[in-house]
């Protein structure tokens, strides 16, 4: 809650807003507290946040916002599926002809093929369409520019 409330009083002084944004909060794995972090992030600048819990596929992510009837998708992230994740999430959301604005925040690393270690894999999540940034700010003007 420390966490969080000092993140949303430096966005506040800011000036950011998400009044009038819904959006998908989901984890792509089982942990919660970032899920925690960020729904509580983005609620409290009053978007219409949409918890989907953890361990969610990104089709049933995509199913929950067709549902709820928006195109914005937060995932956090962290157990090294990042990058897959991303891939999939987009390939699935052009099969169904749909444009979706997804924000991932979390632990963006990932075994690459040939690789002996995890390797940083931002850059190319950000290739795929989805938005990587663990900068709440960050998050919050993608979310704006839609």
């Amino acid at each position: 809650m420390a966490k969080k409330n000092e993140i949303v009083l430096e966005l506040q002084k800011k000036g950011y807003n998400l009044h009038g944004r819904k959006m998908i909060c989901a984890s792509a794995d089982g942990h919660s507290y970032a899920l925690m972090l960020a729904d509580g992030v983005y609620s409290e600048l009053q978007a219409d946040v949409i918890n989907g819990g953890v361990d969610m596929e990104p089709a049933a992510v995509l199913d929950l916002a067709d549902e709820e009837g928006t195109n914005l998708i937060g995932i956090s992230v962290h157990c090294g599926q990042c990058l897959s994740y991303a891939r999939s999430i987009m390939e699935l959301a052009a099969k169904r002809g749909r444009q979706y604005r997804i924000v991932m925040g979390g632990m963006f690393t990932a075994l690459l093929p040939g690789q002996k270690l995890p390797t940083d894999v931002q850059d190319l999540i950000n290739e795929t369409g989805v938005y990587a940034s663990n900068d709440f700010a960050q998050q919050v003007e993608f979310i704006l520019r839609g």
